[in-house]
């Protein structure tokens, strides 16, 4: 179930300095003829070519042709034989389209680098159509953070990352990541989050089945106070669904909301919603018509609430199962229905409300600190 986008165009222009009194062909031949120690460690082909890591094959040749021909020993001028080694060994790599792509899933490996400066990347905990996501940490403190790189292969997509940085800049929710940097790393723009352990509900339910009524009310109750924040923030999330939501703290019934790449803030008449996640986003984010509404929202919330109830099958049928408590049932089917404005609630009031439903589905607004299904094997 991936998330469908429309195109975000950016541009990165690079801002290159010239040393005083010295050319830019000059500053250019002692790059590619640093310490061969250095060079061998860094081993950027692209660099050496002078070409960005996307430049289709026939900027490559053509980067090597010029280089080439200035570099070439018999050259009297600019000759430079350890140089004229190195573009070729990086032309032989990159013209050739299976050696390039095991050079790029090369030096496309993270772990273990320091980014950033400040933060150094341990391992991968996701990866999107937008961008990568790893745990990692900061190299004096070591507290854990989450980091996410936008998608190398799709430059379109920088800009949604830029704007989902701003969206989360000043959002302060116990239930909301926090914004601890953005930078350029090798020019892919790059989030710095605080990190959030555990498993999605998605991951939840895909190893241990459909998830007891009274642990859905805890996690609905927890993404409406999200939600109550958000909305009065005037931001809308545009993306709540299962593999959004992190079961960061269970035995303390503590969730995280993430990815506020589709959010809008602040939405106008005139606002287009950025894309959709089939099956959970309502029918009017569905259409690409119009701004996000907080009623968008309700209506993923609901479809979330079916699928933590009745798995991928519920989800698919649109049906609550029958074992569901009616107050429950009542409530999501409030909220998925296709009208917008059928689901025109101010959001502090569906919260109070579910509150009364959990009285009534359970006879108390709150509920034991219970374990989730699998917490034991999980050690959560």
């Amino acid at each position: 179930m991936g998330t469908r986008s429309k195109s975000a165009r950016t541009t990165t222009r690079r801002r290159t300095t010239r040393k005083k009194g010295v050319s830019a062909r000059e500053q250019r031949r002692k790059a590619v003829t640093s310490d061969p120690v250095t060079s061998a460690v860094a081993l950027d082909h692209y660099a050496a070519l002078e070409v960005h890591p996307r430049a289709r094959h026939s900027v490559i040749r053509a980067a090597y042709r010029v280089l080439a021909k200035e570099y070439a020993p018999d050259n009297a001028s600019t000759g430079n034989a350890d140089a004229f080694r190195r573009i070729t060994a990086a032309h032989d790599v990159l013209a050739d389209a299976d050696r390039r792509a095991v050079y790029d899933g090369d030096r496309g490996k993270l772990e273990g680098k320091i980014v950033g400066e400040r933060w150094r990347v341990l391992s991968r905990i996701a990866e999107g159509a937008i961008g990568k996501t790893y745990k990692g940490e900061h190299v004096l403190t070591r507290k854990p953070i989450c980091i996410k790189f936008c998608a190398e292969l799709d430059p379109q997509f920088g800009e949604i990352m830029l704007h989902e940085a701003e969206v989360m800049w000043d959002l302060h929710h116990y239930a909301l990541p926090a914004i601890r940097d953005v930078f350029l790393h090798e020019e892919i723009v790059t989030l710095v989050m605080s990190y959030a352990p555990g498993l999605t509900i998605a991951q939840q339910v895909e190893r241990y089945g459909r998830l007891p009524a009274i642990h859905v009310a805890w996690i609905t109750d927890r993404i409406l106070n999200a939600l109550v924040y958000l909305h009065d923030e005037e931001v809308v999330h545009g993306d709540l669904k299962p593999q959004n939501v992190i079961l960061s703290k269970p035995k303390k019934h503590v969730l995280t909301l993430v990815d506020f790449g589709l959010a809008m803030a602040k939405p106008r008449r005139d606002s287009e919603n950025l894309g959709y996640t089939d099956y959970f986003s309502a029918p009017e984010q569905v259409a690409m018509r119009g701004p996000l509404v907080p009623a968008s929202d309700f209506y993923a919330l609901g479809m979330t609430m079916l699928y933590m109830l009745g798995g991928e099958r519920g989800l698919l049928a649109k049906q609550v199962p029958e074992e569901t408590p009616d107050p429950m049932s009542r409530f999501i089917q409030k909220i998925i229905v296709r009208d917008p404005l059928a689901r025109r609630f101010r959001t502090q009031e569906l919260c109070d409300e579910f509150q009364d439903v959990r009285v009534r589905s359970f006879g108390k607004p709150r509920t034991s600190l219970e374990p989730l299904p699998g917490a034991e094997r999980a050690g959560t």
